[in-house]
C-alpha cells in the first residue's frame, strides 16, 4: 500500500478541459512532452455508447495517435 507520495514530488493538477478546448490543450501538451515530462488523457467512456454523448477511449485514441505520431504513446491494446 502506498499511502505517502515520495519526497519531494510534486503536486499532480488534473484539469477537465472540453472539445472547445482541444487546440489550446494539445498545445500544452506538446509543452510538457518537450520538456520531458509525462501527460495522461483520461476518456469517461471506453467505447462509445449511444446513450451517452461523451468521448471515449477507442476514439480518442486514434486522434492522440494522429496528432502526436512520434510521442510514444502506449498502444493500450497490448497492454490488455
Amino acid at each position: 500500500m502506498i499511502d505517502e507520495l515520495p519526497p519531494g514530488r510534486k503536486p499532480i493538477t488534473t484539469l477537465h478541459k472540453t472539445e472547445h478546448h482541444r487546440l489550446r490543450v494539445q498545445g500544452f501538451m506538446r509543452e510538457e512532452i518537450a520538456k520531458g515530462r509525462q501527460v495522461y488523457v483520461v476518456y469517461p467512456m471506453i467505447e462509445e455508447t449511444e446513450t451517452m454523448d461523451l468521448q471515449n477511449l477507442m476514439s480518442g485514441f486514434e486522434a492522440l495517435s494522429r496528432d502526436f505520431p512520434d510521442t510514444g504513446i502506449p498502444d493500450f491494446h497490448r497492454a490488455r
